[in-house]
């Protein structure tokens, strides 16, 4: 797993079951959107196919092409995106069958065959039941790789019969290093990403590659930034095309929330006099505007509130009221909320 960086014990582990050869047919690997868990799956794709005693070498043909996706034997299944009903994401019917046929294929150029579903969470409920049954028999050639967001989201009896790791988030310093050593980016630059990653250093990665995926965080970032300075009807617009987009595109709102409590937090802590921690260190001067502008209770709570907001989605809250209610109660530029000046002052007098 030599490209695999900051998850350690899970390479480890991984690496000694493959040592002694008690490899489970079915992984489930967990971790947030932009962590590496795509990349730990197609080393593992590598290992399993590769051609060299110390595996996966990284070098022979084998593992090269599973890990740039063009070998015939390892299969990424992603999600879609409905046409039909509210447009969600999912892994359909179709999909797993498709795999199956697949699974009961003889290996064309390596020795396994390697499934790698990345969003296992968001299989339909016929798919989930069509995958238990490849679960339940596997062929002897075949290893199911489940990637998904949440244990809590995938099915028990999915769970169940697969071996499950637990990704941690890498730190700055490591992000630092991958970026600076092993994609060419300039020391400043890696700096600013990998504080932004915030220990996802997939994103960190695909960020330093395409500047599509700095544009977009850019953006979403003016977007947070701006919203304490909006009226309430503005804020009641960005509530509701977020709530739209939340049935088709669960985890990007997710990421916006956690962009916003990542501000806040930096708030607080600028607001502390703890600057030199803070992660959006390209937006210093909105973050002391807004520290300026709020008190301490004040910007606790908009943390509280925004993790509450997380909460209830995840319990699959009506997603248009919990935006609402977090952004109408968040704080003006001059310090008074529209609805509410200082809640954290009610909370603790009850």
């Amino acid at each position: 797993m030599r490209a695999v960086v900051g998850h350690e014990s899970v390479v480890a582990a991984l690496a000694r079951s493959l040592e002694v050869g008690r490899l489970s047919h079915a992984y489930l690997l967990i971790g947030p959107q932009g962590i590496g868990k795509r990349l730990l799956a197609l080393n593992l794709a590598a290992a399993l196919n590769c051609a060299e005693e110390a595996k996966p070498c990284g070098e022979c043909s084998q593992c090269r092409r599973a890990t740039e996706g063009k070998h015939a034997d390892v299969q990424v299944i992603s999600v879609l995106t409905e046409l039909e009903g509210p447009g969600r994401k999912v892994i359909s019917i179709d999909q797993i069958k498709e795999m199956q046929q697949a699974a009961g294929l003889q290996p064309f150029e390596g020795s396994r065959r390697v499934f790698i579903i990345d969003g296992a969470e968001h299989l339909s409920a016929d798919a989930a039941n069509s995958l238990l049954k490849l679960l339940e028999e596997p062929p002897a050639a075949v290893c199911l790789v489940l990637l998904a967001t949440s244990e809590e989201e995938v099915l028990p009896t999915i769970r169940s019969r697969c071996r499950t790791h637990h990704l941690k988030l890498v730190s700055r310093q490591a992000t630092e290093a991958v970026l600076t050593s092993g994609y060419g980016v300039d020391p400043e630059r890696a700096s600013l990403l990998a504080r932004q990653a915030d220990g996802r250093i997939g994103w960190a990665i695909s960020a330093a590659l395409d500047p599509r995926v700095a544009e977009d965080h850019a953006e979403q970032v003016d977007d947070v930034l701006q919203l304490p300075a909006r009226k309430l009807q503005e804020r009641l617009e960005v509530s509701a095309r977020l709530a739209n987009d939340f049935s088709r595109h669960r985890e990007e709102v997710f990421t916006w929330l956690g962009l916003m409590r990542s501000l806040w937090r930096d708030v607080l802590l600028f607001k502390a006099g703890c600057d030199d921690t803070l992660v959006n260190v390209d937006r210093i001067d909105q973050v002391r505007s807004l520290a300026a502008g709020c008190s301490l209770p004040q910007i606790a709570e908009v943390l509280r509130e925004t993790q509450a907001t997380v909460d209830k989605l995840e319990r699959n809250a009506n997603p248009r009221l919990a935006l609402d209610v977090l952004f109408l109660g968040l704080p003006r530029l001059d310090g008074a909320s529209p609805l509410a000046p200082d809640r954290t002052a009610e909370r603790t007098a009850r």
